[in-house]
């Protein structure tokens, strides 16, 4: 069931899956089952893709000095976003759950740790100038706990970058 919580201000569902449950699902089930055709829409819209990568990274480079260049991506899918990094100089890592999308992005030369970034990962890791999640808090039951944890994985002035979708908006509900 979904439910508009009062409390959080987030539309989810009830009761929250159990972190074993959300683990399986995104390492063995999300790109076979959920999003069969994720990586082969994302390399028809790779140039759309890049371009949208290169705004980004543009945004980073204004803001840091030219010596700090460290991103880790968390939940990197396939590993696009950290291979245009690393096309343009950046160093990179990125931590992805998915069996099939760590597979895919190590095809590319990307050094990939194959789990999901929990706290003693987290320790494991050193800092980044820039620590990226794109479309992973929504996939959470605990987001503020995952933004806790990137933040010290941060290097003082680093950035954190987020993007979360937004479904369910008033403006979608008028088309």
């Amino acid at each position: 069931e979904v439910i508009d919580c009062q409390t959080c201000q987030y539309s989810h569902v009830v009761p929250l899956p159990e972190p074993v449950q959300v683990e399986q699902i995104y390492r063995d089930e999300y790109y076979t089952n959920v999003k069969p055709q994720y990586f082969s829409r994302t390399v028809e819209d790779l140039e759309w893709w890049n371009a949208v990568y290169d705004e980004w990274y543009e945004g980073f480079e204004s803001s840091l000095p030219p010596d700090r260049r460290r991103v880790l991506d968390v939940g990197c899918g396939p590993g696009y976003f950290l291979f245009r990094g690393k096309e343009r100089g950046w160093t990179t890592l990125g931590i992805e759950p998915s069996t099939k999308a760590a597979a895919f992005a190590r095809s590319l030369g990307l050094i990939i740790r194959h789990e999901s970034l929990t706290p003693s990962v987290a320790g494991e890791l050193g800092t980044y100038d820039v620590v990226h999640l794109h479309e992973v808090l929504e996939h959470l039951t605990d987001p503020l706990g995952m933004l806790q944890l990137v933040h010290s994985l941060l290097t003082p002035g680093g950035l954190l970058s987020v993007v979360v979708p937004n479904d369910y908006n008033p403006l979608q509900s008028l088309v």
